[in-house]
């Protein structure tokens, strides 16, 4: 662990660590958990599973900011970071679910003993699928049967997410539900209580550029700005996206999920709920923090 801490730089007072499938709002939570941290905090992001930490993560922030660093100047990832700092680790499109010892080989340098809270980030499944077609689709070199077999490839790891909030590992686990964060300030009090943090900043804050930023809106600067919870409407008539619900309506396991754990949701996957433009009823429901928050 001394190697660990001379390349970091610092020595962490606790330890995030965050999986969530892309277009799930992993970084605009992840950069309010850095805004709401007791002192400072560094971010490894997109780090690959079963493997170093250090060696393998693809971006630095430095209390919320991008932090240059290159490992070939042998100076530490954060040498002006305060010991006691939180240190959140960023595993993208992975639940660890399956083996019993998976929570201790997710991270090379440390293991499940080390982590002060794991954090599984998740959305409903119809914004999800609909954010990630449409930034598929805005990549000219994927072909439609190219969008459509990587959709394919989401559903089943999106399943593995929901089962990993559903039955979850370790030992203080944390989900948290995008589609309440966004649409709720109490639900964001109560994840941070639950998290041990305090209530410093409850601002959605900017646009994350990860990925491209929005899907949508691309021109967008804050998340104020982003109508995140309603992005189904703009492509429940497009073919691809019909294709993609009606492969999920195909997979039971997946439903079932959606059904006990966001189920006006899934009564949307299914196809049995009037669309419309209110937010009233099940739309409220759908948001209700203390439906949508699970401690564990």
């Amino acid at each position: 662990m001394t190697d660990v801490l001379q390349i970091l730089g610092f020595t962490p007072g606790r330890i995030l660590r965050v999986f969530g499938m892309r277009r799930s709002g992993n970084h605009a939570i992840i950069n309010w958990l850095q805004r709401n941290a007791p002192g400072d905090s560094v971010f490894l992001n997109n780090c690959r599973r079963k493997a170093s930490v250090l060696e393998t993560f693809q971006g630095c922030e430095v209390n919320g900011e991008r932090h240059i660093h290159k490992p070939e100047d042998g100076q530490p990832i954060a040498e002006h970071v305060s010991d006691g700092a939180v240190l959140l680790l960023s595993y993208e499109d992975f639940a660890p679910v399956g083996r019993e010892d998976l929570m201790d080989l997710v991270s090379a340098e440390f293991n499940a003993d080390d982590v002060s809270h794991e954090i599984v980030i998740y959305r409903n499944f119809t914004n999800w699928s609909a954010s990630l077609l449409k930034k598929l689709q805005g990549n000219p070199s994927h072909t439609p049967l190219g969008r459509l077999r990587i959709m394919m490839g989401a559903l089943e790891q999106y399943k593995h997410m929901l089962t990993l909030v559903e039955e979850p590992r370790g030992h203080n686990m944390q989900a948290i539900h995008y589609d309440g964060w966004c649409g709720s300030a109490e639900y964001r009090v109560a994840t941070l209580e639950s998290l041990e943090l305090e209530n410093c900043d409850d601002d959605l804050g900017r646009v994350q550029k990860y990925g491209g930023g929005s899907s949508f809106q691309p021109n967008a600067k804050t998340a104020e700005e982003l109508d995140v919870l309603r992005r189904w409407p703009a492509m429940e008539s497009d073919p691809e996206y019909q294709i993609v619900l009606s492969a999920a309506r195909q997979d039971l396991h997946l439903m079932k999920l959606l059904e006990r754990l966001t189920p006006q949701d899934a009564a949307l996957a299914a196809g049995s709920v009037k669309r419309s433009g209110s937010r009233s009823g099940w739309f409220k429901d759908l948001l209700n923090p203390k439906r949508a928050l699970r401690v564990r």
